[in-house]
């Protein structure tokens, strides 16, 4: 409810309104329909950060680093979020993934 009506108050297709949108339907695990939205938002670390929890979900490893990636670049606090984040519980017990989360993204 919370989110639906950030999205009732904001103006059609601005940025904020695309990423309520796309975060309302991530919270409503729609995911497919957040994917359109928020792959429609690069330039916003939280947008990629949901993405790469829905790639973590649909056990997309390389899509999932790959939106990690874009996220944490801007906003570093995402190289952390993921070691308690329920979303990345399966690949944390990837020893690559670990590693990849603990050097941010360098190999």
């Amino acid at each position: 409810a919370k989110y639906l009506s950030i999205v009732g108050n904001t103006k059609n297709k601005s940025k904020k309104y695309i990423f309520a949108l796309g975060k309302t339907f991530y919270y409503t695990n729609k995911f497919d329909q957040a994917k359109v939205y928020l792959e429609k938002l690069p330039e916003i670390s939280a947008a990629n950060y949901l993405l790469s929890k829905i790639y973590a979900s649909e056990f997309e490893y390389n899509k999932t680093k790959e939106y990690l990636f874009k996220a944490a670049n801007v906003k570093p606090i995402y190289w952390i979020k993921p070691k308690v984040d329920n979303s990345f519980k399966n690949f944390l017990l990837n020893p690559e993934f670990v590693s990849y989360i603990e050097n941010k993204g360098i190999p």
